[in-house]
């Protein structure tokens, strides 16, 4: 199995396309080889002395991927703590309360919306008055 295409590029050479089941030994310059492999095409390029130029496999981006991954700082994991949630009938909002880090959240939901509470200082009193509260 096996055929190639020419093709003009702004290089004025000629590039050639070859569809094939195995690289061969003598390369052609100037051509791209996609080597059929299963479910998988392998690619290689050649450049003008027929000299197979790097192309990046599946291994290269996975180290690619491996390498950004580890410049990422990581996610700390924050304790949430004492969580409850309530739908009110009265104003259609869905409510959540929560201490994060300690630290007393309440946030109410409707409409693709969220909004949180402000100057919420105690979970417990301020959950009891969530309706009464300011949202931003």
């Amino acid at each position: 199995m096996g055929g190639y295409n020419l093709v003009e590029n702004n290089f004025n050479t000629k590039t050639k396309f070859y569809k094939l089941s195995k690289l061969p030994l003598h390369k052609e310059p100037n051509s791209i080889y996609f080597i059929e492999d299963g479910n998988y095409v392998e690619l290689y390029i050649t450049d003008n002395r027929g000299r197979v130029k790097p192309v990046l496999d599946i291994d290269r981006i996975n180290e690619l991927i491996d390498i950004k991954i580890a410049e990422i700082s990581p996610i700390e994991a924050k304790e949430l703590t004492d969580y409850r949630s309530d739908f009110e009938t009265t104003d259609l909002y869905i409510y959540s309360g929560y201490l994060l880090e300690g630290d007393p959240i309440i946030k109410r939901y409707k409409d693709s919306i969220y909004q949180d509470a402000q100057n919420v200082t105690d979970l417990e009193i301020d959950w009891t008055n969530r309706l009464s509260l300011t949202y931003i």
